[in-house]
């Protein structure tokens, strides 16, 4: 940081998730993580929560300057932190009758699978499904539920907040930890993002050595685990 030039200004998009990224508070896992890296003494956050799909567009169009969770191949135009922040799990809600006869995401084969409109969970196997994306979560386990569907890959948290709102009693299966992935930070390509990516590959492996960022990543889970079990009492 140049002295006197005062905290340098930050545009970071992300979705909301619970955890991680949470639209009210502003906290989760992912902002402690950014907080940490770009102390405020220094550093100017300005978080904007946005749908998942238009988080890429804001980057890729240069009109923020970092990005939270992605996949490598989520970035047309970008940069990746050079480090995972996380290994995450994608859980599946399936109908009765593929529960019964799970064989592993491999059962998924030529079934109709739908998820959120961005996630691009078809890349993250060589299985052949036949699968769409929407903009509805609840819509599709209402879809699941009645039928016209065979599975629903999401995240458990949210799977069962909305599993309570449901059109009729729920009749599909939660099947945890079918897929995994490791997620990044996405970066600007341009010279600020590039700055901004060079002091968080540096500061992020301190907290990695250091243990740090286990520690936090831990800190936020046990939240997390303690939140659900409030709304679920």
């Amino acid at each position: 940081m140049t002295v006197g030039a005062g905290p340098m200004p930050v545009d970071v998009v992300t979705a909301s998730w619970q955890g991680y990224a949470v639209d009210e508070a502003e906290q989760g896992y992912y902002l402690a993580l950014l907080e940490r890296v770009f102390p405020a003494e220094d550093w100017t956050l300005r978080v904007h929560f946005l749908p998942f799909a238009r988080t890429l567009y804001m980057l890729d169009r240069q009109r923020a300057d970092i990005v939270l969770s992605v996949y490598r191949g989520d970035l047309g135009s970008g940069l990746y932190s050079e480090d995972w922040v996380e290994v995450e799990t994608i859980d599946a809600a399936v109908g009765p009758g593929l529960a019964a006869n799970w064989q592993g995401v491999a059962s998924l084969k030529a079934k109709k699978v739908r998820a959120m409109k961005g996630y691009r969970y078809d890349s993250l196997t060589k299985i052949a499904m036949d699968y769409q994306e929407g903009s509805n979560l609840l819509d599709m386990l209402n879809q699941l539920n009645a039928g016209s569907i065979d599975a629903v890959l999401d995240y458990r948290v949210e799977i069962r907040r909305l599993s309570r709102q449901l059109k009729r009693p729920q009749a599909y299966v939660l099947i945890p930890d079918v897929l995994r992935a490791e997620v990044y930070f996405g970066f600007a390509d341009n010279a600020k993002g590039r700055r901004l990516k060079a002091h968080f590959d540096l500061q992020h492996k301190a907290l990695i050595a250091s243990g740090e960022r286990a520690a936090l990543f831990d800190a936020w889970q046990q939240k997390l685990s303690q939140r659900l079990a409030v709304e679920q009492n």
